[in-house]
């Protein structure tokens, strides 16, 4: 039991620090149709249906990453470096970002790891994202 419950914050704080880079370099995912024509400026297309093409959920997606980002930005520079990197990390589907900021001992950063995740969990609770 305390395992799934473990293996669920951890996929909750990796989908959470997807958002947050994807807030941070300005990516929003396409779905559907765009709100905005593409021949003109000045049309904008109706709203009305975007529970049915995803941009409803792009807005919310940008708006928890924005808060995630606030988030992390409060933190320490350990701590702060460390999820940033962790971000880049699993939007990149890879393990090859690494700071100079961060300790070379690998226990060293899984223990800030550790910490800073913590530390997230606790901030998120408390501003209710989850």
């Amino acid at each position: 039991m305390i395992d799934e419950a473990q293996k669920q914050q951890d996929a909750t704080i990796d989908h959470l620090l997807e958002l947050m880079h994807r807030f941070g370099s300005s990516y929003r995912v396409g779905q559907g149709y765009p709100s905005r024509a593409a021949g003109t400026d000045q049309y904008r297309a109706s709203r009305q249906h975007d529970s049915d093409n995803g941009a409803a959920d792009s807005d919310a997606d940008h708006e928890t990453g924005a808060a995630v980002s606030r988030i992390v930005d409060a933190m320490t520079d350990p701590h702060r470096t460390c999820l940033r990197i962790e971000a880049r990390n699993i939007c990149q589907g890879v393990k090859v970002w690494t700071s100079a900021r961060l300790p070379l001992c690998p226990i060293e950063r899984s223990i800030i790891r550790m910490e800073a995740r913590n530390a997230l969990w606790r901030s998120i609770l408390s501003a209710g994202l989850v």
